[in-house]
């Protein structure tokens, strides 16, 4: 307190003017200045009870003949009050509920803004499981989800040409692959022995009958001629109109599906490691699936807005922000105190301080008066 005096315009100004009034009435008897000597005293005493004052809230910090400074010795207490206050008044569940209804807008913002960072990924999902059979678990899972009798209810009274599958075109584009070599020399193996002519090498005959057969077939279905078009109006009136369940039984149709599964299971298996293995971008993956985040999760926090809030309110219900701020509030040395304090209120305890003066003077006036 001495070193803040020492260094005080104010103190020096009102000391200064005592001494010289007090010096000039002594001297020259002149009453202006006795009036002038005792306001300037008055002053002084009232500033310096109030600098005082406001030293001791912190001062002595340690019990010095059994007195201490106000906030040192209630500590505690002060801490305990404080935080309490805070927490019932300021920092509590409901206060939190009130300031995100009013803020909603800007708590969706917040979280669109978070999502589309550059940034922003999902770590490669094999890193954070220890599943090492992560990926043939979501294949089975993805096959077991195939129900075939449900399939088959819903396509079975259906014709191809509703399913909108054109088996027509799948089965002509794929003779010319059954057209080979094997069934070629198959073909000229069996009429050989369907047809006996003594002394005359049949085989010379028809070979080449065979192979132009062939040949005309393969050519006629690739430029799309006449076999192509009689075989096309044929698929067409036997199977193409046809039901589903008049074509092929259900067991048939359990055997493929479940063919077809155990054919892609270890390829799909491949896949999924792939995607497990690689980090996954957020944005990316929202623009790859054309959503409108903002809609989305304004949709969604309309909808389920008190349960959102309600969650949020629980999560911070468990957090005893009175015990947070109460640790805060003791974690402080003593000088920390004092320094955030007088940081908070630097200018209100200095207009205090000021105050002393005409408060001091006021009652100079008084003892002159009367």
């Amino acid at each position: 307190m001495i070193k803040k005096l020492a260094k005080d315009i104010l103190f020096w100004t009102l000391f200064l003017t005592y001494l010289v009034s007090y010096n000039i009435y002594t001297n020259f008897n002149i009453s202006a200045f006795k009036i002038i000597g005792l306001l300037s005293i008055g002053g002084l005493v009232g500033y310096i009870t109030n600098v005082l004052a406001i030293w001791m809230l912190f001062n002595p910090k340690r019990k010095v003949f059994g007195f201490q400074g106000v906030i040192p010795k209630k500590r505690d207490e002060i801490a305990n009050s404080t935080s309490k206050i805070i927490e019932e008044e300021f920092i509590n569940p409901k206060s939190l509920r009130e300031f995100i209804e009013k803020n909603k807008e800007n708590f969706v913002n917040s979280i669109i803004d978070f999502l589309n960072s550059n940034d922003l990924v999902i770590p490669p999902l094999k890193n954070i499981t220890n599943d090492k059979e992560l990926e043939t678990k979501i294949s089975k899972f993805i096959f077991e989800k195939i129900d075939e009798e449900k399939i088959w209810n819903l396509i079975k009274e259906k014709s191809l040409s509703e399913l909108d599958i054109d088996i027509s075109e799948i089965l002509i584009n794929n003779i010319d692959k059954f057209l080979d070599d094997s069934l070629k020399e198959k073909a000229k193996e069996f009429l050989i022995s369907k047809i006996k002519i003594p002394l005359i090498p049949i085989g010379s005959f028809v070979e080449p009958l065979i192979d132009r057969f062939f040949y005309d077939v393969k050519n006629d279905i690739q430029q799309k001629g006449a076999i192509y078009n009689n075989l096309k109006q044929i698929i067409e009136q036997k199977i193409v109109n046809r039901k589903i369940e008049d074509l092929i039984t259900f067991e048939q149709f359990k055997s493929l599906i479940y063919n077809l599964k155990t054919n892609i299971f270890d390829i799909t298996v491949k896949k999924i490691v792939t995607q497990l293995e690689r980090k996954i971008d957020i944005k990316e993956l929202l623009n790859y699936l054309g959503l409108d985040i903002e809609k989305l999760l304004i949709d969604i926090f309309t909808k389920y807005e008190n349960r959102i809030i309600s969650l949020i309110e629980k999560f911070f219900e468990k957090i005893s922000f009175k015990e947070i701020i109460r640790e805060k509030i003791e974690s402080y040395s003593l000088e920390e105190m004092e320094e955030v304090t007088l940081k908070l209120a630097k200018r209100e305890l200095r207009y205090v301080e000021i105050f002393g003066i005409p408060l001091g003077m006021l009652i100079s006036i008084f003892q002159i008066i009367f």
